[in-house]
């Protein structure tokens, strides 16, 4: 079982997985990107790219459920869905939010987190990160 499929499993526990077409201009950015985190739709990426916020760049990392350093808020949601936990943390440099994603890779439970600062992205680990797939592949 890989990563999206425990998220989507878990979105579609929550109910936020199907957004009926007369819904998605009223709902807010983070329903719909919840939403497409799950099932990418043509139609939320419309609303959203309407809206403004997302980059270019961002939408590739998106679409390949990927994140990088400076990325907002926004987008790593559509990239990886709700966290399940976020917690914020005060810093001297001021408030970090640290978001939480559990999961099952195969039969091993894993974990992935992002670091929020001022809205955007300044760290990332775990499951969902490159650097963890790489290392977790030459060790099988």
């Amino acid at each position: 079982m890989n990563a999206r499929i425990a998220s989507v499993a878990l979105l579609i526990a929550s109910g936020c997985a199907h957004i009926p077409a007369e819904d998605v201009a009223i709902n807010d950015s983070d329903s719909l990107c919840n939403a497409y985190a799950i099932s990418p739709n043509e139609r939320i990426k419309l609303e959203l790219d309407r809206r403004g916020g997302i980059s270019e760049r961002e939408w590739q990392s998106i679409q390949n459920q990927k994140v990088f350093v400076g990325m907002n808020e926004t987008a790593v949601r559509c990239s990886w869905g709700t966290p399940q936990r976020i917690n914020t943390t005060t810093t001297s440099s001021g408030p970090v939010s640290v978001w939480t994603w559990s999961m099952y890779l195969g039969d091993t439970p894993a974990f992935s987190k992002a670091y929020i600062k001022h809205g955007r992205l300044v760290a990332a680990s775990g499951a969902l990160t490159e650097n963890w797939y790489a290392v977790n592949r030459s060790a099988q």
